[in-house]
């Protein structure tokens, strides 16, 4: 189908979207709506259009996949001038820009990325530094159970580009909010409290104990990336700050790409962190422009994800800061109307939304095209636990399995680690299965057994003691061949010495 058949087949809307091209516009769109489409169809329609070159777009998208998608349909649509195109993720571009300019990034060019057990190996080593009255601090035991934990946290700050000056200023700001929230203050007199009084030692535990455990923790971070230099590595986060930092600091450099890149897109909009949003308008804010090109897509049901960095603020800055004209996409092309309505149904009391907060509305999809007619039921069902979900989906797996159901099932989860359980319990009643992606190595069930066989021979070997419930795992391990009557050989006689020992 050639670009002027795809144009002419799209809805009003989508037509709308694709024919803005100047200025800031915010498009929030729903699944299946043809976001990707209308961002190819767009970018053809500015080279048709304007006389800007391929080399003067940029779009940016969340992954390496929707980059590729995205310019092989372009190649269908406006042919080789596709390959002129920057279309990436915002990590190729800022690498893109690190390449092109290797003297104001010497640092990056001596450094090499970090591995996972590299990463594992430098936060063990923070964690060994430690001094004994060190809040992170274990004697004895998991010495490096709070290294995940770390991690996640210098992630963060990476990612929203927050320095640990500004956490610091958030936690402080959290503690005072805190002393007269509902949890932490009495709201009937009891004893001698009156209403309104600070209940101080849940107080005390719950939020100032665990406030200065975590600042203890955003104390580390410098050490963290001084040891991370010093092994010679860096983080694919590092990339953006390194280019945020130079765009900051060198004007010359910053005016380079705002001036190649005329038009800016960004899909999966409301996945854009602190970092990459900085980045983009560092691009995008000209001195010489009020109103920038550039187009945003992104859905604000989505943005409740928050744990994958999905963020409706990003949406509601941008509407804010560049007042763009917004385009709402509502015709799916994907599902049935019933998948649909029960989805909406799902998402009604969040009343955290773009459209909600704008225009006091909520989204209502509308099945289009091949799939609206599907009328397969769908069935709405809450577990207490995910154990307790994941219990449910194995004997409804086992009972299909059992009556031999033709044709293949489908179980979709939002992380890898949460179909470990479900994956354990089909090896072991014998049904086949295919996981698309498998956890982090460190996260595998061997590798765990390994870990902990390791820990107990070296707080043995260092004197350390040693961690009973540790020690009875490695025991009962399947791998050792354990006979139930040795082990209890082991355990009363262990239990015998204690006794003996403890009457002397």
């Amino acid at each position: 189908m050639t670009f002027d058949e795809k144009i002419a087949k799209l809805n009003p809307n989508q037509r709308t979207a694709v024919d803005t091209i100047e200025g800031p516009v915010m498009v929030i769109a729903g699944p299946g709506t043809g976001k990707t489409e209308i961002l190819s169809l767009r970018i053809g329609n500015i080279l048709k259009q304007t006389d800007a070159s391929p080399g003067n777009i940029l779009c940016l998208t969340y992954t390496d996949a929707a980059a590729s998608e995205m310019r092989h349909r372009l190649i269908d649509y406006i042919g080789p001038e596709a390959y002129g195109l920057q279309v990436s993720t915002f990590h190729s571009f800022c690498n893109l820009v690190i390449q092109e300019n290797p003297g104001a990034f010497q640092k990056a060019r001596e450094l090499e990325p970090i591995s996972e057990i590299d990463r594992f190996h430098i936060l063990k080593t923070l964690i060994d530094g430690f001094g004994d009255n060190h809040l992170l601090k274990r004697f004895k035991g998991q010495t490096y159970f709070e290294w995940k934990k770390l991690n996640e946290l210098f992630m963060s700050m990476k990612k929203e580009n927050w320095s640990p000056a500004y956490v610091y200023q958030q936690i402080d700001e959290y503690i005072e909010r805190m002393k007269t929230t509902v949890p932490y203050v009495y709201t009937r007199k009891y004893l001698h409290n009156q209403v309104g009084d600070l209940k101080v030692k849940k107080y005390q535990e719950e939020i100032l104990d665990s406030m200065e455990v975590l600042k203890a923790a955003v104390n580390e971070y410098d050490r963290y990336n001084e040891l991370m230099e010093a092994e010679g590595k860096y983080d694919f986060e590092d990339m953006l700050l390194w280019v945020y930092e130079a765009f900051d600091k060198d004007s010359d450099l910053l005016a380079n790409y705002q001036e190649r890149f005329q038009y800016v897109l960004v899909d999966e909009f409301q996945d854009t962190n602190g970092i990459q949003m900085g980045i983009l308008q560092k691009v995008i804010d000209h001195e010489w422009v009020d109103r920038p090109n550039v187009f945003v897509v992104g859905d604000d049901d989505q943005a409740i994800f928050r744990f994958q960095g999905a963020n409706i603020k990003n949406l509601m800055d941008f509407h804010s800061k560049y007042n763009p004209e917004i385009i709402l996409l509502e015709e799916n092309y994907r599902s049935s109307q019933r998948i649909l309505d029960t989805a909406r149904s799902i998402m009604n009391p969040v009343s955290n939304s773009v459209i909600q907060k704008l225009f006091n509305q909520s989204k209502n999809l509308l099945a289009s095209g091949i799939h609206a007619e599907n009328h397969h039921p769908v069935h709405i069902k809450a577990y207490p636990t995910l154990t307790y979900e994941n219990a449910d989906i194995f004997n409804q797996l086992k009972r299909w399995h059992e009556a031999k159901i033709e044709g293949s099932f489908a179980i979709l989860y939002n992380k890898h680690e949460h179909g470990r359980e479900l994956g354990m319990a089909l090896k072991g009643a014998g049904i086949p299965f295919q996981i698309a992606k498998t956890n982090d190595a460190l996260n595998q069930l061997v590798i765990n057994h390994l870990l902990d066989i390791i820990s107990c021979i070296r707080n043995l070997s260092e004197g350390a003691g040693n961690d009973d419930a540790l020690l009875y795992r490695v025991l009962h391990l399947s791998y050792l061949e354990p006979r139930p009557y040795d082990l209890q050989r082991l355990i009363l006689s262990h239990t015998s010495r204690d006794r003996k020992d403890s009457s002397t």
